[in-house]
């Protein structure tokens, strides 16, 4: 179960959350309906046992709208600390949902849990290598606004491209650098970040390989 709730959070805290949320979650509406859509998100997901499971999500909706609350403030006192922020708020997020499915576990035997989670694992890790990465490089990244116009510029094309190198990595299960030709120029125009870009974009593909490997028990 812990996989698809990690996928649910993935998907609510990066794709589905847009600038204009991520810039006003002051807001108490605009948090509201951020934490909504991972309520309900999780209740999708989760399948059958939603009838049984929808307290403890609940709870674990509102302890992501308190960590949520707290990281503004944070980034708000200390605003050169916002990377250092970034991380330790998805570590608390994901540290939370690890305590509300151990606590669901030992709590309610009777649950039926996903009985297959290799579709959310596979998930976890195109969404990893597409979406969070992107958002990921733009935290890092925030006080280089060159480059931060140059990721943005190559935005969809570099997904696309991380995307591929993981199906490759996955589909062949071992270094496919030769093959790779196609994957390597289209999305990398020729720039001064074009070998960063580059690196990059293969280390984060070939980590989420490793961990579909590892998780799935591809060896």
């Amino acid at each position: 179960m812990i996989w698809t709730l990690l996928l649910a959070h993935l998907l609510g805290d990066f794709p589905l959350q847009n600038n204009w949320m991520a810039r006003c979650k002051w807001n108490f509406r605009v948090l509201f309906l951020h934490v909504s859509i991972h309520f309900v998100l999780m209740l999708l997901l989760v399948g059958p046992s939603r009838n049984l499971l929808w307290p403890y999500l609940l709870l674990l909706t509102l302890v992501h709208m308190g960590q949520d609350r707290l990281k503004i403030y944070l980034t708000d006192l200390w605003p050169k600390r916002m990377v250092l922020l970034f991380y330790l708020d998805q570590f608390f997020h994901f540290a939370a949902i690890w305590g509300i499915v151990t606590w669901i576990q030992t709590d309610q035997s009777q649950i039926i849990a996903p009985q297959n989670s290799n579709w959310a694992i596979i998930g976890i890790a195109y969404l990893v290598v597409t979406y969070v990465w992107y958002i990921c490089e733009r935290v890092i990244n925030y006080t280089d606004p060159e480059y931060l116009k140059n990721v943005e510029q190559t935005k969809l094309s570099r997904m696309l491209s991380r995307s591929g190198l993981i199906s490759l990595f996955f589909l062949i299960r071992g270094w496919v650098l030769p093959n790779t030709a196609l994957l390597l120029s289209w999305p990398y125009p020729d720039s001064i970040y074009r070998k960063r870009a580059l690196i990059t974009d293969l280390s984060v593909s070939l980590i989420a390989f490793i961990f579909l490997f590892l998780t799935l028990g591809l060896g």
